[in-house]
């Protein structure tokens, strides 16, 4: 779903269609891009850029310390093993 919405952005959709669908130079192209665009959002934004991306960190992390540490609470059909 992200890949789709990153389509309708013309410059970002077609360097995440590369990374995806090219060789390893343009999935580190995409990453450089990737990485200049957020130095250049925070050379705009400043400090409180760095806190959000910080804080969102955390919350995927600790989401995925929880998810990966719970799984034998919960039933998913995923998960099984056939």
């Amino acid at each position: 779903m992200s890949e789709l919405a990153l389509a309708y952005v013309p410059v970002v959709g077609f360097l995440a269609w590369r990374a995806r669908r090219g060789g390893a130079t343009d999935w580190v192209y995409f990453a450089v891009n990737v990485l200049l665009l957020w130095f250049s959002a925070l050379w705009v934004f400043g400090y409180p850029l760095l806190i959000v991306t910080m804080l969102s960190a955390a919350v995927i992390v600790l989401t995925a310390l929880v998810f990966s540490t719970s799984t034998d609470m919960f039933t998913w059909p995923f998960l099984r093993r056939r």
